[in-house]
């Protein structure tokens, strides 16, 4: 039974993975809504397995529709930054990170690593602390403890 966990923990990495290169596309291509064809395009283009695809379209559909306010929520947690300053890849892990934690049921704790992994993985070496930081404090005012 732990090695099917193992198996769909990693496939959800795998899914938040390929949301944040996704996420980061659409930033570069300047997509900021859910788009099917940039969507497919990437699918494509990256090889996707129909698994990945299936847990990270949610993701990404969750992030892109809900782009404002998840925007405004990481804004306020992000103490002395704005969003415009921070590098894309850090921007777009907590925005996966916000959205987690406001619309699905993951617990906090994955929400916190699973966002420290991508930043530690993507971005740079202050990368993971600062994103620890502010999902410490998103998932403070977005879930009460219980």
């Amino acid at each position: 039974m732990s090695e099917v966990i193992s198996i769909e923990k990693h496939a959800k990495t795998t899914a938040r993975e390929l949301a944040l290169q996704f996420l980061y596309q659409c930033e570069c291509d300047r997509v900021y809504h859910f788009s099917e064809a940039h969507y497919a395009a990437f699918l494509q283009n990256f090889n996707v397995s129909s698994r990945s695809s299936q847990l990270m379209q949610p993701l990404v559909e969750g992030v892109m529709q809900n782009l404002s306010d998840i925007d405004t929520q990481i804004g306020s947690a992000s103490q002395n930054w704005q969003l415009s300053r921070m590098s894309t890849t850090d921007r777009n892990a907590l925005r996966i990170a916000c959205y987690e934690l406001r619309d699905t049921d993951t617990p906090p704790k994955v929400v916190m690593n699973e966002a420290v992994d991508l930043a530690k993985k993507f971005g740079s070496d202050q990368s993971g602390a600062f994103v620890n930081g502010v999902v410490d404090r998103l998932s403070s005012k977005l879930r009460t403890p219980s």
